[in-house]
């Protein structure tokens, strides 16, 4: 696995590695169409093909999909809808929806000797049956996560609702084409087809619901409904690439970043309610978004290059020397800090790296409390040998080692989508790059060895 030079002599990039720089929201769009590449539903299926470009284009602009189907039609076929449809949903689901459910869900899995999730997934129908009696009949209270997640699908309906509005403007289309939004219990779908939005399951429907005249027309709609998602898509994705990025997090929304914070940490709900430090937080949008939609936030954020607007809980400094007490903090993240921990000016000496990556990851640990996690997001460990500006992975192998030897931490290291990235030569024109990046997790045991420790 090599990642460059280690003694960093920058030398020219081949011809095959030098092209025209695309903007950064391209560039997401591209890591975000090899992430789409790889969903599958709960059965395996791959996303339709005539549909994944709305998918990312759902994505990129921060409102995240759980299902999508591009529509179909074929006589005596039971499959899906003769309309294409995406639903919205916020991610991270609570499991349970009451206080009480998951205690009920056991009573009857327990009677009927069956796990909790056959009961769910209803795969005991006479089990799913008394569940829902019993759930259903029972005055509950909704947990805390469930509100909040809630919550949050209320914020992404009232903006895919506003996105709709103002790609209606001026637009007349028949209402069977027209896209409109149906709410359910969170979750909501993204659809047209007016009257033609029935399953193809539901032969009785089709049949009473619709004449023989327009039961005729069905394919002729389902034309004309997948142009108006199509043309929907390049209306989301015209939006998205015409919002200028100047920075990583610059050009991004605050929900934008806390979705992205969320899915490339792969943090939970109950996350949220923890004792949490950002290192590298750019302008501190994931604090502040945690902040205003999920009480009870204790979000911290460090940040050396700019004067923070999140006042109460933001801290001027870098990874290098965190000024906070040992054990002060349940988890640490940092979403794209560490690559500039790695990173090496010209000239630099490849020592001086070395001390700030370890100082840095050394800190981190230092502040999280036995029991907690550091999550560190796009950290590159397979990079274009191209790049004369990337440390070698000796430098992240031995520090980990370290860890290990003085906490005795767990480090799970996970393969994300590949990431893009660009520098400029001394002399020469900007080159883009890509690497293959990780998501890293470092658990701090519950009684850790201190030692050795800093």
């Amino acid at each position: 696995m090599s990642t460059g030079n280690p003694q960093f002599s920058p030398k020219p990039a081949s011809p095959d590695v030098v092209e025209k720089i695309k903007s950064a929201q391209e560039v997401r769009w591209e890591q975000k169409r090899a992430e789409v590449e790889k969903r599958t539903d709960a059965l395996g299926m791959e996303i339709d093909e005539g549909i994944k470009d709305a998918v990312i284009a759902f994505n990129v602009n921060g409102i995240p999909t759980s299902q999508s189907c591009e529509g179909h039609f074929e006589n005596g076929s039971d499959h899906g809808y003769p309309v294409p449809w995406i639903t919205v949903e916020a991610i991270n689901k609570p499991k349970w929806r009451y206080e009480s459910e998951e205690e009920i869900y056991q009573q009857i899995a327990e009677k009927y000797g069956v796990t909790v999730d056959q009961v769910l997934h209803a795969e005991n129908e006479e089990a799913w049956v008394e569940v829902e009696a019993l759930r259903l009949g029972a005055e509950q209270e909704e947990t805390l996560e469930y509100k909040t997640w809630d919550k949050e699908n209320d914020i992404l309906f009232t903006k895919v609702e506003t996105l709709l509005n103002e790609f209606y403007t001026d637009r007349n289309v028949p209402d069977e084409v027209r896209i409109i939004i149906d709410r359910g219990a969170g979750w909501f779908d993204v659809h047209n087809g007016g009257k033609f939005y029935i399953p193809n399951s539901e032969k009785e429907r089709l049949q009473t619901e619709l004449t023989e005249e327009e039961r005729a027309r069905i394919p002729e709609v389902l034309k004309s409904c997948q142009k108006e998602m199509q043309d929907f898509t390049a209306f989301l994705k015209n939006k998205f690439l015409a919002h200028k990025e100047e920075t990583q997090n610059e050009g991004e929304s605050d929900e934008q970043i806390f979705q992205e914070y969320m899915e490339k940490l792969q943090l939970k709900q109950e996350d949220l309610y923890k004792k949490i430090l950002d290192v590298g937080s750019g302008s501190a949008q994931f604090a502040k978004w945690v902040k205003e939609h999920h009480a009870g936030s204790k979000v911290f954020s460090l940040e050396p290059n700019q004067e923070l607007e999140e006042k109460t809980k933001s801290v001027k400094a870098g990874a290098e020397a965190i000024p906070f007490k040992d054990e002060a903090f349940e988890l640490v993240i940092s979403n794209g800090a560490i690559p500039n921990v790695l990173q090496r000016s010209y000239g630099e000496d490849i020592e001086v790296v070395r001390k700030r990556v370890r100082n840095s990851l050394f800190e981190m640990m230092r502040v999280v409390k036995p029991g907690g996690e550091v999550r560190l997001g796009r950290v590159g460990r397979e990079v274009d040998p191209q790049d004369p500006h990337f440390v070698s992975n000796e430098i992240l192998d031995t520090t980990f080692n370290e860890l290990r030897k003085t906490y005795g931490v767990e480090i799970e290291e996970i393969h994300t989508p590949p990431d893009s990235y660009k520098y400029d030569e001394p002399l020469g024109k900007p080159v883009k790059l890509t690497a293959k990046v990780y998501l890293i997790k470092i658990r701090k045991p519950l009684n850790p060895n201190t030692e050795s420790r800093l």
